[in-house]
């Protein structure tokens, strides 16, 4: 299971995730399990919320395309990430 790193947060709930915010319980970076990675799946999401291809929860969306990419993540982390591109959309 992928869980936040403690290393290099920051208090800004607007930040950039990045690869290194997650790393699973045996430490091995997020990055490399799976063909894509936590970084492009948000990005292309954001992509597509601006180019008004997504109608459902980003939530969902957010999920589902994790899942289909290998990776896992907790929901919370998910909820969290999801809030950051609802927030970053609404600008």
């Amino acid at each position: 299971m992928l869980v936040p790193a403690t290393r290099g947060a920051s208090a800004s709930p607007l930040r950039r995730w990045s690869m290194a915010d997650f790393e699973d319980d045996v430490g091995t970076d997020a990055a490399t399990t799976g063909d894509r990675s936590i970084e492009d799946i948000v990005g292309s999401v954001r992509d597509d919320i601006h180019l008004g291809h997504i109608d459902d929860d980003v939530t969902n969306v957010l999920e589902e395309r994790i899942r289909a990419a290998g990776l896992t993540l907790r929901p919370e982390d998910i909820d969290t990430l999801a809030e950051e591109i609802e927030n970053d959309s609404s600008r």
